[in-house]
């Protein structure tokens, strides 16, 4: 969104990943865009099986724009038409990668419905973490990179 500053002629830029933020859509012009957005999920997830795993890079990043702008954004038609929206935790199990990352790998379950929480807190959950302290930062550093230096 921008604004200009009529004392200055400065344009302050904010920058956000909002695609209907000069519009004021009215009820069915959001669930219009809602639908459109849940179409464009669908038909990536149509097309990955059509496609196959080589052309799964091309079509998460397609993917992840409309769950953006529905769930992310400041803006959100999504929440503007269901303000109290509640999803599922994301729950699964907790596994450890290279250098003490961990991260929670999906079990692809549902909780029941008394279980969901409000979107903001859903956005919230950890999903992926170091467990690391600053003093184990320069074991992280590969030696090639301090060679440069």
């Amino acid at each position: 969104m921008s604004t200009i500053n009529t004392n200055t002629n400065a344009i302050n830029m904010v920058p956000e990943l909002s695609f209907v933020i000069e519009f004021d859509l009215g009820r069915n012009g959001m669930i219009k865009e809602i639908e459109t957005e849940f179409n464009i999920i669908q038909l990536c997830l149509t097309e990955l099986k059509e496609l196959g795993k080589e052309y799964l890079p091309m079509l998460d990043r397609i993917l992840v724009m409309p769950l953006r702008k529905l769930l992310c954004e400041q803006n959100s038609v999504l929440l503007k038409v269901a303000p109290n929206l509640k999803l599922s935790p994301l729950t699964g199990t907790e596994i450890e990668l290279d250098n003490n990352m961990k991260m929670i790998r999906p079990n692809l379950s549902i909780a029941s419905q008394d279980k969901w929480i409000p979107v903001d807190q859903w956005l919230a959950q950890n999903i992926a973490w170091f467990d690391k302290s600053v003093s184990d930062l320069p074991d992280m550093i590969p030696d090639f990179v301090s060679k440069i230096y």
